[in-house]
């Protein structure tokens, strides 16, 4: 990701990012993984990124269907992945528990660190 920052990289998202990385970073601070103050600064770089986001009729039809696909119980992830097929972008991702889902993962969905 910093590489991708660094170089310029365009970066695109679900029109609806911000809250879930927001929502993120609030779980976290519950769970005492994070202080508040370092959830502020995180979610403050995060704000600063240049990011195009993204929303359209066919990107939400995708991600129903992309849910369906792989069985995904709720559209939040299945709406990056479409995202990340509309603009033919990869899609880096720590959420494991999204990762596990895929008995054959996308060609385009990474995990961050690999």
């Amino acid at each position: 990701m910093k590489t991708a920052i660094t170089q310029q990289t365009r970066l695109v998202a679900p029109c609806f990012a911000w809250a879930e990385v927001g929502s993120v970073l609030r779980k976290k601070v519950r769970a005492k993984l994070l202080t508040s103050t370092e959830a502020n600064q995180l979610y403050t770089a995060y704000l600063s990124l240049s990011i195009d986001y993204i929303d359209s009729e066919i990107l939400r039809l995708n991600a129903w269907q992309l849910a369906e696909q792989y069985g995904m119980p709720t559209l939040y992830d299945a709406v990056f992945l479409a995202c990340a097929e509309a603009e033919s972008a990869n899609f880096w991702t720590a959420d494991d528990a999204m990762l596990n889902q895929f008995s054959s993962r996308p060609t385009y969905v990474y995990r961050l660190g690999e």
